[in-house]
Formats: structure tokens, sequence, C-alpha cells
């Protein structure tokens, strides 16, 4: 059965590609120059940085292999100037030419034993981002429990815990997609605990 891309998800994927060959260009920020000079500052995020997907993180799209990780750096390193969140923070100093902000949302154990240490040998200074409700493994992120329950036991699962903790029963709900940009957003943080 073929697929229909929806025209939201079309404009997501057109919009993403846009700025990933936008993001390449020589001349992006002479371009984002003439925008303002808000638009100077480039930031790019990375979560997971594994060779393979996590039952945790399958269908969230949140990995990146090491390679692909270390491809990143040395063309960060070769083509921007990478700067530290205190240059960023401190309205007073001029960035230099071309900055690029490196960050790491979810703190993943990956991000300590792999992109650390490669960060520190491409001198590329990193902003971690850490939940601290998951420390110790005292509760799995939410995003992380979704994607275990739909990768180990299906959509049907999922639709059945939804059904469970929302009073009316939603629709049904028919990719991981669906669950994160409509169904989560909708909930209160009530909802989300249940």
């Amino acid at each position: 059965m073929e697929k229909k891309l929806s025209s939201s998800n079309f404009r997501r994927a057109a919009f993403s590609l846009g700025a990933k060959t936008f993001w390449r260009i020589p001349g992006a920020f002479d371009i984002a120059r003439v925008l303002g000079p808000d638009y100077s500052l480039r930031c790019v995020v990375f979560h997971h940085i594994s060779a393979k997907d996590l039952p945790f993180t399958h269908g969230i799209n949140v990995r990146t292999s090491p390679e692909e990780f270390e491809m990143a750096l040395a063309f960060i390193a070769a083509n921007y100037t990478p700067v530290r969140l205190d240059d960023v923070l401190d309205a007073g100093r001029k960035l230099p030419s071309r900055p690029m902000l490196v960050t790491f949302d979810d703190a993943y154990a990956s991000v300590a034993d792999i992109a650390a240490p490669l960060c520190k040998k491409y001198r590329i200074p990193a902003v971690f981002f850490v939940n601290a409700a998951p420390l110790d493994n005292q509760m799995f992120a939410a995003d992380n429990l979704v994607c275990y329950a739909a990768r180990m036991h299906g959509m049907t699962a999922l639709n059945a815990a939804a059904r469970e903790a929302v009073r009316p029963p939603t629709t049904e709900l028919c990719s991981l997609a669906e669950v994160f940009n409509v169904f989560f957003p909708a909930l209160t943080l009530d909802e989300r605990r249940a």
C-alpha cells in the first residue's frame, strides 16, 4: 500500500531539505546578515551518537553514527568558528565570523563516551542539556518510553495506553510522528504522566 505524504509533512520535509542546503552554501552567512544581526549565529543540535538505533530511540530520528558525527565536526571546524555558550550569552561581546554553537539534547551516555572526546579532538566547545528526570535510571523520558513500547509492542499498545490516559479517547494513532507532533502536544502534564 502506497502511503501519501500529507501537505504538512511535505512542507516540513521541503523546509528541512532547504535548511540543510542553505546551511552548506558559502554565502549563507552573508545572506543571513542581510536579514538582520539576529541571524548570524548558527546552532547545530545532536542527541544520540551510535552506530545503531536502540529500542529506546528507534523511530524518533535522534541518532547520528560516530562516523557521521566526526565528519560533521570536521566540517564545522573547517568552515565555521565554534563558540561557547558564554560567548553567545555575553551581549556585549561581538561574535566572530561564521559562529557555530554545538549542542546536545538529552545527554545520552553516548554523548559522554563518544561525542565529548571527539569534540575535544576537534577543539569544538559544546553545550550539553541534561534532563535530570532519567538520572540513575529512576524514570524514562517520555519519548524514549514511547519508542520502546512501539518497537517492542507496536502501535496497538500505544493506542491502548492513549485511550486509557485521555478521556474521551483519542482517534487512532498511526505513527510515532503523529504521537510526538499531534498527540503529545495536546496533552496536559497529568495526561502525560498517566
